[in-house]
């Protein structure tokens, strides 16, 4: 059975794909369950449509990057497949982001690259019902002194930084963390003239 990975599936006829020599043995023992005994090289692109579950730590040999977001426009409504991307705010004149719906562990990391001169560098949840609690540690961008900031998890739903006192000045970073269907958890160092809460709740 060199180079050929057997698939057996209670609902499907017999079929024989191949992968790369010496490389694969797949057998189906349950419907919708694949157990792979062997590695497995894909010398093109590998498409998982399910979940995949790994009994010990993958190894990824070129390294492991996280999507990025950038060069949007004024505003952009994220995806709930997008998670776990870093997220640009690269415009002067600001974006407005929308959260998508939270589902517990879902992230995004946002990155303040160019300083907002105008509007804001916004992060919002997609309902008034979806909340954002944790902690933001403002620094003041002269003196280093650092001065922090909490959502309240109760009223608070977006994250507005205005380029001076609310911060995204250049170095201001941001994750947000689904911890519930209606809560994200958020931290990160925002840059600012003179620290102000950038929690908001519109």
């Amino acid at each position: 059975m060199n180079g050929i990975g057997v698939i057996i599936g209670p609902n499907t006829k017999r079929e024989a794909i191949e992968i790369k020599p010496h490389n694969v043995q797949v057998f189906v023992a349950e419907e919708n369950l694949v157990t792979i005994s062997q590695p497995v090289v894909a010398s093109s692109t590998l498409a998982v449509t399910g979940v995949a579950t790994f009994a010990a730590a993958p190894v990824f040999s070129a390294g492991q990057k996280q999507p990025a977001i950038s060069g949007q426009g004024a505003t952009r409504t994220l995806l709930a497949s997008e998670s776990g991307s870093v997220v640009l705010f690269d415009r002067a004149a600001g974006i407005v982001y929308t959260l998508p719906a939270p589902s517990a562990g879902m992230f995004f990391d946002f990155f303040v690259t160019v300083t907002i001169t105008s509007n804001a560098a916004k992060v919002i949840t997609d309902a008034g019902t979806t909340l954002l609690q944790g902690t933001i540690l403002g620094s003041n961008s002269s003196t280093g002194a650092i001065t922090g900031f909490f959502g309240n998890g109760t009223t608070h739903i977006s994250v507005s930084m205005n380029g001076t006192t609310t911060g995204a000045i250049f170095g201001t970073w941001l994750r947000f963390t689904a911890v519930s269907g209606t809560l994200w958890e958020v931290e990160g160092m925002d840059q600012a003239t003179v620290p102000a809460t950038p929690f908001a709740t519109s």
